[in-house]
């Protein structure tokens, strides 16, 4: 069965325990500090779902439904620091995992207009001169192997 993505409408705060601080998994989006207290969330606690947390979106797996939360901003670099092997500075408390913003509706003009600089700037990119390019190559002409 396929299941429906949508931005959640409201949302939810989470209370992070020292015990979710000890007891979560490096690199795992469903076993990480903050997805142990979601798991702990007296609303969510023994409902069957799945969480994933992410440094921008948060995805809350429903039987029927993929609800997606803002990550808050204070969480994106601790997340980072604290899977790359660093220690869980953020304190114990409260957080809220917010509603993601509307993406802008563009007129087909301005959809063209972006499509047509995107392909400038990979044309850009792909011309870019690098500094190794600038160097002068290098040739091998007399090798004399022993």
């Amino acid at each position: 069965m396929k299941k429906t993505v949508k931005n959640a409408s409201r949302s939810v705060v989470i209370q992070v325990t020292d015990e979710d601080i000890t007891n979560g998994v490096r690199c795992s989006k469903n076993e990480c500090v903050l997805a142990l207290a979601w798991k702990n969330h007296p609303a969510f606690s023994g409902n069957d779902f799945k969480i994933e947390i992410g440094r921008n979106i948060t995805k809350f797996h429903k039987t029927n439904e993929i609800l997606r939360f803002a990550t808050p901003k204070e969480m994106r670099k601790q997340l980072k620091e604290w899977d790359k092997g660093g220690q869980w500075i953020l304190p114990p408390g409260t957080y809220e995992f917010g509603v993601l913003p509307e993406p802008p509706v563009l007129t087909k003009e301005q959809f063209e207009k972006r499509a047509a600089n995107n392909l400038k700037g990979v044309e850009a990119r792909k011309n870019k001169k690098t500094f190794k390019n600038l160097l002068p190559q290098r040739q091998i002409t007399n090798v004399n192997v022993d």
